[in-house]
């Protein structure tokens, strides 16, 4: 069967999980939800192309199918006493990595189904809620902090997904495992997650640290504690990533900026040596400005203690 061989192929190409959906949103309302409260906070780029976001069919001409692929990035370490980075930018750029793994499979296909096709790629970019396709594929299911969940795997997966113009039969939708648990709403520091799977996007440590351009308000910045570079506190706690496995790709493995970033050291960098400490991982988002304000809050030099 042309899906079993598809997902066989996603497996030698170093991905962990793959499913296949319909390139529709089946739940539109959520986004749109989100979108109305206003929880995108200052990320303008989230409210544009609402439309293509909850009808991926306008993403690509004559998609027929979408292929979502997760990969494993999990790691355990031991962390210095500040300066704490996120998992997810540990290790070499998880866009550049993915890419490569999705036309790598992309070509295999090609091999199998004896003729080109059309496909599109994606990695964390583009107008695709990629949680939502991943969830109807089946690879796992969104929890109460809103991260995707995989029964084996965890919360530590990063998403990916071929749009491609030929039929698949889809897989069924995940089932939620989260049950009665809310070990991740009681471990947010700042009380981010306002309900079940819904993040308010202006209280969470990894918006404020990573997108957030101003200057972070002290009720917040007092609870940013250590933390650096996003946060991953809610994952932390999560009983399915209590046995997750150790990721097997490379790339991830290998530390680039690893657990912890000194931010005294930060302090010191300017612009080239910045630009080489972050060189090849995926934290250039935040920029020097974000990385030098976030070390002075650890450090006790941007906020009123008493507040």
């Amino acid at each position: 069967m042309l899906k079993d061989k598809i997902k066989q192929f996603a497996i030698d190409t170093g991905f962990d999980l793959a499913g296949i959906t319909a390139p529709e949103i089946n739940h539109p309302e959520r986004y749109l939800e989100w979108i109305g409260e206003g929880y995108a906070s200052s990320m303008g780029y989230m409210e544009r192309n609402i439309d293509k976001r909850i009808h991926p069919r306008k993403l690509m001409d004559g998609v027929r199918s979408v292929i979502c692929l997760g990969v494993n990035y999990y790691q355990n370490a031991e962390f210095a006493h500040s300066g704490r980075v996120a998992r997810y930018a540990w290790g070499r750029d998880y866009h550049v990595v993915l890419k490569r793994k999705l036309y790598l499979l992309a070509d295999k296909i090609k091999k199998v189904i004896g003729r080109d096709f059309r496909f599109r790629a994606f990695v964390d970019s583009g107008p695709v809620l990629e949680k939502e396709l991943a969830e109807q594929a089946g690879i796992g299911w969104i929890g109460r902090n809103s991260c995707l969940v995989n029964k084996k795997y965890g919360s530590f997966i990063f998403l990916c997904e071929l749009f491609v113009d030929f039929y698949i039969p889809p897989d069924e939708p995940a089932k939620n495992y989260c049950g009665r648990c809310r070990r991740c709403i009681d471990a947010c520091p700042t009380g981010a997650i306002v309900s079940p799977g819904v993040v308010n996007s202006g209280r969470c440590i990894s918006y404020l640290t990573i997108e957030n351009a101003d200057e972070i308000i002290p009720e917040l910045a007092g609870k940013i504690g250590n933390r650096i570079f996003g946060c991953d506190s809610c994952q932390e706690v999560c009983p399915f990533n209590r046995k997750a496995p150790a990721t097997e790709v490379e790339e991830f493995r290998e530390h680039i900026l690893g657990p912890s970033v000194a931010p005294e050291k930060v302090l010191g960098w300017d612009e080239d040596s910045y630009q080489r400490a972050i060189s090849g991982s995926s934290a250039g988002r935040a920029g020097l400005d974000k990385w030098k304000r976030n070390a002075k809050i650890i450090l006790g030099d941007n906020y009123d203690r008493s507040s």
